[in-house]
C-alpha cells in the first residue's frame, strides 16, 4: 500500500466490524472518528528487508497535540503522572460509592434498609419484643407486638402413660386439635408445654431454704434438735401418750435440803459450813469460835489511840490515827530514803513541804544563778553581753524592738524601713541590704530633722537609741559594701 496520512483513509462502518473482516481499526485524531485500514494491504507494501526509517513526532502533521504526562520512578502516582502497573491502587479494596438501589435507600458506603422483597420497611423504632410484620392496611412491614391468645376453657386432668398412681403430672386436656409440640411456658421450676391437644405442666421444687420450726410456728428440725433426739433411746419415749412425754428423765431438787448431803435447818445470817465428821453440808455460823475482846494493845509511835470495847459478842473497836504522833522510823518496812510525810513545819533534810508551802517560800526571791542580771543592782560583766538578730520580717522592712534589739532587713524596690514596740533605754543596729530601690524611714529622729537618703545599692547601717517610747533617734552609715 503507498504512503498515505491517516486522515485519507477510509471511515471504518459497522459493517466493517466482523472477525471474519481483515480490518485493523485506525483512530484520526483531527477528525475524531476511526478509519480502517486493510491488513492485506499492509503485508502487501511490506518489503522483505526493511531498510531503517525514523520518524519524529514533527514529522506526523496530523497527530494532533500529546499530552504532556510524567512517569513516577516507583510507587504510586501523583497528580498528572501516568500509573504504573504496580501502583498499589491498582490492587487493593475500594469503597463502594452512589446512591443505593433495590431493597437500599440513601447512599454507599452506609445506605439504609428501606424495602423487604421491593415492600416498603416503616421507619418507626420497634420496642421490646416486638416482631417485623405485614400491615396489610398499611402495605408496609412494620413493628409489632404479638400476643397468643387460648380461646379453650375446658380441661380435664390425666397421668401420663406408665406412671404410678402416686406420682403423676398434671396434664391439661381441652379441645384444640392441633398435633404440634409447643413449650408455652418454661421459667425456672415450672413447665407449661402442648402436644396434641394436651398442655402439661411441670413443676419442680428447687428450694433448699425452710424455717426452723418454734414453739409457736410450724417448720422444719434444726440439727441442733435433730442432734438432741438422737440421744434419747426408744424405751424413753410413751407411745401411749403419743410420743407427748420423755420417761425415765431425772429428778430435779427444788429444794438445797433435797440434796443427799445436805443437812440443814438455817437461822437467819448462818452459812453452810462442811462437817468432815458427818460428810454433809450443815447450818452455822458465819465466825468460828467464842469469846469477847478484853484488850487492845497500841504499841507508841504509830499514833493509833481508842478506848477498848470490851462488850460482848460481836461488836467494833474503833481506833484513830493521829499523824503527828506517827513515828516514821519506827513504822514497819519504813524507808527513809524512799518514804516521806509531808511536814510544812518541818526543816530537817527527810521531811516534805506542800505545794501551798513551796509557792509561799519561793514568792518574791530571786534565782540563784550568777549568769542572770538582777535588775535591782548595778552589774559588772566578765565577759562580753551579745543579743540576737531578729530577721523574720526581712523582705517586709518591719522591725520589732520587743523582739530583739539588733535586726536585718533585705528589702527591694520601694520599701519603708520602721520600728515598733520600743522600750526606754534600748539601743541597737539595723541592716539594711537593699537593691537602689527607694527606701524611706518610719518611727525614727534624724540630725536636722531629715531623713537622710540611703546609698543607691549595697548595705546600710542604721545605729538607733530609744530615750522614750515616743522617740528613737537614728544614725546611718551607707554604702558599707
Amino acid at each position: 500500500m503507498p504512503d498515505r496520512k491517516i486522515s485519507e483513509l477510509t471511515t471504518l462502518s459497522s459493517a466493517d466490524i466482523d472477525p471474519s473482516n481483515d480490518v485493523l481499526a485506525v483512530v484520526d485524531t483531527s477528525a475524531v472518528e476511526t478509519k480502517k485500514v486493510s491488513v492485506t494491504d499492509l503485508l502487501a507494501s511490506a518489503t522483505t528487508t526493511p531498510s531503517a526509517h525514523t520518524h519524529t513526532l514533527s514529522d506526523i502533521t496530523d497527530s494532533g497535540t500529546a499530552a504532556s504526562r510524567n512517569v513516577p520512578a516507583s510507587g504510586n502516582a501523583d497528580n498528572s503522572e501516568c500509573v504504573l502497573g504496580s501502583d498499589a491502587r491498582l490492587t487493593n479494596s475500594r469503597e463502594t460509592t452512589g446512591a443505593a438501589g433495590g431493597d437500599l435507600s440513601g447512599t454507599y458506603p452506609n445506605p439504609g434498609v428501606s424495602k423487604l422483597q421491593g415492600r416498603e420497611m416503616d421507619s418507626s423504632a420497634p420496642t421490646d419484643a416486638q416482631v417485623i410484620a405485614w400491615n396489610n392496611s398499611e402495605s408496609k412491614w412494620k413493628p409489632t407486638t404479638v400476643s397468643l391468645t387460648d380461646t379453650n376453657t375446658t380441661y380435664s386432668q390425666s397421668a401420663i402413660d406408665g406412671s404410678t398412681s402416686t406420682e403423676k403430672i398434671l396434664r391439661l386436656t381441652g379441645s384444640d386439635a392441633s398435633t404440634s409440640d409447643v413449650k408455652l411456658i418454661s421459667a425456672g421450676a415450672i413447665s407449661l408445654t402442648r402436644n396434641n391437644n394436651e398442655i402439661t405442666i411441670s413443676a419442680t421444687d428447687t428450694d433448699t431454704t425452710y424455717t426452723v420450726a418454734t414453739t409457736s410456728a410450724d417448720g422444719l428440725m434444726s440439727s441442733g434438735d435433730k442432734t438432741k433426739l438422737d440421744g434419747l433411746a426408744q424405751a424413753d419415749w410413751s407411745s401411749s401418750s403419743g410420743g407427748s412425754q420423755i420417761l425415765n428423765k431425772p429428778t430435779i431438787p427444788s429444794a438445797i435440803n433435797d440434796l443427799s448431803n445436805v443437812n440443814a435447818s438455817p437461822s437467819n445470817n448462818q452459812i453452810l459450813k462442811w462437817n468432815s465428821t458427818t460428810s454433809n453440808w450443815e447450818a452455822g455460823d458465819a465466825t468460828s469460835g467464842s469469846g469477847d475482846i478484853t484488850a487492845v494493845n497500841i504499841t507508841a509511835g504509830t499514833g493509833l489511840s481508842g478506848s477498848v470495847n470490851t462488850a460482848s459478842g460481836d461488836h467494833t473497836q474503833t481506833l484513830s490515827v493521829d499523824e503527828a504522833n506517827v513515828d516514821h522510823d519506827s513504822l514497819q518496812n519504813y524507808s527513809a530514803a524512799q518514804h516521806r510525810v509531808i511536814n510544812d513545819s518541818g526543816t530537817s533534810a527527810t521531811e516534805l513541804w506542800s505545794a501551798s508551802k513551796i509557792s509561799t517560800e519561793l514568792s518574791g526571791k530571786e534565782p540563784a544563778d550568777a549568769d542572770i542580771v538582777k535588775s535591782d543592782s548595778p552589774v559588772t560583766f566578765s565577759a562580753p553581753v551579745r543579743g540576737g538578730v531578729d530577721s523574720t520580717q526581712s523582705s517586709a522592712g518591719t522591725c520589732d524592738l520587743s523582739e530583739s534589739n539588733n535586726h536585718s532587713v533585705s528589702i527591694s524596690g520601694t520599701t519603708t524601713v520602721s520600728v515598733s514596740n520600743p522600750t526606754a533605754g534600748q539601743s541597737g543596729v539595723i541592716v539594711i541590704t537593699h537593691d537602689g530601690g527607694a527606701v524611706s524611714f518610719s518611727g525614727i529622729k534624724w540630725e536636722g530633722g531629715s531623713a537622710p537618703t540611703p546609698s543607691t545599692s549595697g548595705v546600710d547601717l542604721l545605729v538607733y537609741y530609744v530615750e522614750s517610747a515616743s522617740r528613737v533617734s537614728g544614725v546611718l552609715l551607707k554604702g558599707l559594701a
